[in-house]
């Protein structure tokens, strides 16, 4: 874990974007999990902006035991980005942006499912 958070780090401020997802995994009824929040606090600490985005559907493509379902909607909602240096620290840094995905996720689940 610590050396891909090293790389990741080094893309990104490099000019690289990077896509994450701080569960880790899907889950198979689309709920969120717990977060890992490691790079988002990092990317704090580096002063790298962050564009939280929410996706809403991913559970339906994917189903036991492992069949692909293609013309399944997905949708997602890319936010706006944020700037490490309106936080104070890294900690509520993190936490917005978390807080971010699950609110946008949410609406995306009342709106579409």
């Amino acid at each position: 874990r610590r050396r891909a958070l090293v790389e990741s780090l080094e893309m990104m401020l490099a000019g690289n974007a990077l896509q994450v997802y701080p569960e880790g995994t899907r889950s198979r009824d689309g709920s969120l999990g717990r977060p890992r929040l490691g790079l988002v606090k990092a990317c704090w600490d580096k002063g790298i902006t962050v564009v939280p985005s929410a996706l809403w559907g991913t559970e339906d493509v994917v189903r036991p035991p492992g069949k692909l379902f293609v013309r399944v909607p997905v949708y997602q909602r890319i936010l706006a980005p944020m700037k490490p240096r309106d936080w104070e620290d890294r900690e509520s840094f993190a936490n917005e942006v978390w807080r971010r995905v699950v609110e946008t996720t949410e609406s995306l689940e009342l709106t579409f499912s």
